[in-house]
């Protein structure tokens, strides 16, 4: 399917070394391709296939739009993904664990000062973590520990282990800071 899409130029292949596998984007979209930086794009496309394969994944983006520049500039929310499933809207933070938990604290303010100007839009952000410096349950007990601070409201910022995620994006993999031990699914949620 990739190479009939690239045969039509519908996607462009990219990558820095002959010995890398090639990312594919959209035309015009160069992916990040430093090491680091690759393996979070390699990421959220696992969860956009996960996602996607579910058969609900209504949209998906990396950018907000050119009519939401202002939002862009206004909040400096720079989210990792965004999409809409089952009439819900979800960002998603790939979390692989090399953020320093201060750096995190500032990201979710951002999304908090989002809300709070935009009460009329109810959506979702879904935090998949990974062990980089530490466990992965310890990051997202440390993670768990940063929302609970912020007294996030629990059902709007969900924590879940990415290969979990990746494994069953429908299963319950989600969970709150307020109750890390109840699982919820995405389609658990209210719209």
């Amino acid at each position: 399917m990739l190479a009939g899409m690239l045969k039509d130029e519908l996607v462009e292949r990219n990558r820095e070394h002959p010995s890398e596998s090639y990312l594919f984007s959209c035309p015009g979209v160069y992916p990040m391709t430093k090491y680091a930086n690759r393996q979070h794009e390699i990421d959220c496309g696992d969860v956009f296939v996960s996602i996607m394969n579910t058969g609900k994944l209504q949209y998906w983006d990396a950018l907000w739009q050119e009519d939401e520049k202002s939002i862009k500039n206004d909040y400096r929310v720079w989210y990792d993904r965004r999409f809409q499933f089952d009439d819900k809207l979800f960002f998603l933070e790939v979390d692989r664990g090399t953020e320093d938990l201060e750096s995190f604290e500032k990201k979710i303010k951002k999304y908090l000062k989002l809300a709070q100007d935009h009460p009329h839009v109810k959506w979702y952000v879904l935090i998949t973590i990974q062990g980089y410096r530490q466990t992965a349950p310890k990051r997202a007990q440390n993670i768990a520990g940063v929302l609970e601070r912020l007294n996030v409201a629990p059902f709007h910022y969900l924590i879940g282990f990415h290969e979990h995620v990746l494994t069953d994006a429908l299963g319950k993999v989600w969970s709150t800071w307020k109750k890390p031990l109840d699982q919820l699914s995405l389609t658990d949620l209210n719209s």
